[in-house]
């Protein structure tokens, strides 16, 4: 409850020896009559177990008020459901939480971006149906998608179990905003249905929003189901009970309301909450709601709270993963170095279709793509993140990004009507190709995107499906609109200004006036 600071604390008495022995106790702290495993109803220590009573009154945060817990405990990203992060500041090292996870975070989206632009970087563009025209589909652009969203969907299910080591959370976090976000696009897909507009090609624009997002819900959809097939406590985890399960739905708000009773830890599986429900809730929480599995769920994840959910430094596990992914970003590095140096050699002996053959600024290329890939990754990632209801209306973090993705392609693609300004340095056309493909791509959401629809869809509820509907709108019609809208936009400006049929021609091109419309 809501108490003064001289109510939410007892003073303990001196001991036997005389000392004085002063412990300010949270309000909320319980102990039961064994003396042993204690309870905090106060949801800044909800996540605090111990067992030995004397370890609970000499633990630090226990001398500090509740506003100065509050500084110290830090809820983490929520991004939506099943991001329930917990981190405590380190009593032994005094690292602040804040500096703790925005480190952790960053740490591992560079890790995972610069993987998945190594990746990327070497892929070759595919065009369909003809390689030599822009009235052509990028099928290179539609394979990243997909293989991203399965990432995205196997990934953000193992982040719905709650209770594993916090570094664990950061991984996942960092595939998805790093190696997701790089890997996927968004504002290219804006892109390239764009150009096709413009380019006269009206039956592919469709066709390749159609297929990029068809093709990408699949494979999320597929990718969630081989991980709840894979882990069992995927399918336990709260986001999941809450959105696929009408009863357990109502247990589980039950459940929150009243609180299980956890103060043993072992054979026995708290089943009843302390306090019986009142009025029509009375009697809807009993044995019969949890199943064999969900038991063992239950027992599984009661053990890791107490093992593994404090253990917020490094675990061998993860020190494995960085360890690897340094080794593949150093040997692409050497890869991309040797390429530079032989250049003239490869370019006789590749394939005209093998990436970067006739690259030669293949250096500095890959450093431009690669730091603009993980800059807008985390701009991206800190831009549209923040505390929201993924259950009520679009998400309008996304939307940002998506919307900003947009109107930066739009003026870049303007400013490539000044072909004077490309033939002063090779570098320029390279920056500018490598901003609307690395900085533009990552910064936009696309998996996110893809996410957030999946997830509303599957709300079971004609609301939340409506908004999934309306999410698709504001990022696909709204996003594509604005796009045109600042391409055409100039360009009649010029045109306007400079009224010729030679304008025309350089607007809009020699094949039809009506390709620039």
């Amino acid at each position: 409850g809501n108490m003064s600071d001289s109510e939410s604390a007892q003073v303990i008495p001196l001991d036997s020896a005389g000392s004085s022995s002063v412990n300010i106790m949270p309000a909320g702290f319980s102990e039961d009559s064994g003396g042993a495993g204690a309870e905090f109803s106060d949801p800044l220590l909800s996540n605090l177990v111990v067992d030995d009573i004397e370890e609970i009154k000499e633990h630090p945060l226990l001398c500090l008020d509740e506003e100065k817990r509050k500084d110290l405990i830090d809820p983490g990203d929520v991004d939506g459901p099943g991001h329930d992060i917990t981190i405590l500041s380190h009593s032994k090292y005094q690292i602040p939480a804040q500096f703790y996870d925005v480190f952790s975070f960053l740490l591992w989206c560079i890790l995972f971006g610069l993987f998945a632009a190594s990746i990327s970087f070497w892929i070759p563009v595919v065009l369909y149906p003809n390689e030599t025209t822009s009235a052509s589909i990028n099928i290179t652009s539609a394979i990243q998608n997909i293989i991203g969203s399965l990432v995205f969907g196997i990934v953000r299910s193992c982040s719905q179990v709650k209770y594993q080591y916090p570094q664990t959370y950061f991984a996942y976090k960092g595939i998805m905003s790093g190696f997701c976000s790089v890997f996927t696009t968004f504002a290219n897909v804006v892109a390239d249905t764009g150009r096709l507009i413009l380019t006269g090609s009206w039956y592919a624009a469709p066709l390749n929003i159609a297929g990029n997002l068809t093709a990408s819900i699949i494979a999320y959809e597929l990718g969630r189901r081989i991980t709840r097939r894979l882990r069992k406590d995927v399918q336990f985890s709260e986001d999941t009970i809450k959105l696929e399960n009408s009863e357990k739905r109502m247990h589980l708000e039950v459940e929150k309301q009243l609180g299980l009773q956890d103060d043993e830890i072992g054979d026995e599986i708290p089943l009843l909450p302390r306090k019986r429900p009142r009025g029509s809730y009375k009697g809807k929480i009993d044995h019969g709601h949890y199943s064999v599995d969900e038991l063992e769920y239950l027992r599984i994840q009661l053990v890791n709270k107490k093992e593994q959910h404090m253990k917020k430094w490094f675990q061998w596990g993860h020190y494995a993963v960085m360890i690897a992914l340094v080794v593949i970003i150093i040997t692409n590095f050497v890869g991309v170095v040797l390429f530079s140096i032989y250049d003239e050699t490869f370019s006789e002996n590749l394939p005209e279709w093998f990436p970067n053959s006739n690259n030669t600024f293949v250096l500095t290329d890959f450093l431009i793509y690669a730091g603009f890939s993980l800059l807008g990754a985390i701009l991206g990632s800190f831009l549209s993140g923040g505390k929201y209801d993924m259950m009520r209306s679009v998400q309008w973090g996304t939307f940002k990004v998506n919307m900003i993705s947009c109107i930066s392609i739009g003026c870049v693609n303007n400013v490539t009507l000044f072909g004077s300004l490309f033939s002063i340095s090779p570098v320029i056309t390279l920056t500018f190709y490598r901003f609307v493909v690395g900085f533009c791509g990552s910064f936009s959401s696309f998996a996110g995107l893809i996410d957030e629809t999946v997830v509303l869809f599957h709300g079971h509820t004609l609301k939340r499906r409506w908004n999934s509907l309306r999410n698709l709108f504001y990022n696909f019609f709204v996003c594509l609109s604005v796009y045109i809208l600042i391409i055409l936009t100039v360009r009649l400006a010029i045109f306007l200004r400079y009224w010729s049929p030679a304008s025309a021609v350089f607007l809009c091109g020699s094949v039809s006036l009506w390709s620039c419309f």
